[in-house]
């Protein structure tokens, strides 16, 4: 994941994308973001202006085009690729992802604007891809939670679908662990003693019956230029973990991981966080800066007034 600038950066690209395109689950139908679905064969072009390179992905019904500065993927997640565009190289532009022919026969067992009962589509299911029951109605749900398709459940006992025949938010299918906790697990779980980096609290090892589950944590997640090496993982109980994805999804601070909390727990076991509204935060600059002081060092300051007061 090595960020790649100047004139090497189209080069460096064309041959991700061309690896990526190449691999063996990537060649049936790839989803290329929010209301794009692109049908083999594929080819691309590359262009490429200062620091930015433009990537065309044309299929054999439609194309995706975008500018981007870095595609990277992962040795643990082979047919993931994120496209990232910014100096920071932490700007997700979009998401590349196969969609399984298993996956796309389930979608057309159900017309846009219609619904279907539930034994009526497993066994349309059924004909179309031998699918068991349990597989289609669970691949029916991640249509929607990991693909953005417009698929829901109607009464748990009818498939519905929306007018919208492309995804209309960007896929987001979940990377497999296994390797992860192969490779990773033991050395993380003994380095935090058993416990969540977060809340202290303690964690199940693996395949434990007792305890508090828990999972590897990406501090900086891979869609916004995290990698999938040790040094950006820690231990979270599932409940933490949780909390972090949601704020990750519309991180306050950039995704200036750095100075995350989350992300970097330990440094900041000992210190007070002031959550701040934005009109807080403005009238907390503009008056240091009318002192000429760091925001930081006036807030610590009018802390300590304030508990003065309370004495």
């Amino acid at each position: 994941m090595k960020p790649v600038f100047g004139p090497e950066a189209q080069n460096e690209i064309a041959k991700s994308v061309a690896e990526y395109l190449s691999r063996r689950g990537v060649r049936k139908n790839i989803l290329a973001g929010k209301g794009v679905l692109l049908h083999p064969p594929f080819s691309f072009k590359t262009h490429s202006e200062a620091a930015i390179t433009t990537v065309a992905i044309h299929g054999s019904n439609s194309s995706a085009r975008f500018e981007c500065t870095r595609v990277v993927s992962s040795a643990y997640r082979p047919n993931i690729a994120f496209v990232l565009n910014d100096p920071a190289r932490t700007l997700l532009v979009r998401r590349l992802t196969p969609l399984q022919r298993a996956r796309l026969k389930l979608l057309n067992c159900v017309k846009p604007m219609s619904k279907m009962g539930a034994s009526h589509f497993y066994e349309r299911s059924r004909k179309q891809g031998g699918e068991t029951q349990v597989n289609a109605r669970r691949r029916w749900g991640e249509l929607r939670t990991e693909y953005g398709f417009d698929t829901t459940y109607e009464d748990r006992s009818k498939m519905f679908r929306r007018g919208n025949s492309l995804p209309i938010e960007e896929p987001n299918p979940r990377p497999s662990m296994n390797r992860l906790n192969r490779d990773f697990w033991k050395a993380i779980y003994e380095t935090n003693q058993g416990r969540c980096a977060k809340c202290g609290v303690k964690v199940r090892f693996q395949d434990d019956d007792e305890g508090n589950p828990g999972l590897l944590d990406h501090r900086r997640p891979v869609p916004y230029g995290g990698s999938d090496d040790v040094e950006n993982l820690q231990l979270f109980c599932n409940i933490c973990n949780n909390l972090k994805n949601t704020v990750c999804q519309a991180c306050p601070i950039g995704y200036r991981c750095e100075s995350c909390t989350w992300a970097f727990p330990a440094r900041f076991h000992d210190a007070l966080v002031l959550r701040l509204s934005p009109d807080e935060a403005n009238r907390l600059a503009r008056e240091a800066e009318g002192k000429g002081v760091d925001p930081r060092q006036l807030a610590k300051e009018l802390f300590l007034l304030s508990l003065r007061k309370w004495q």
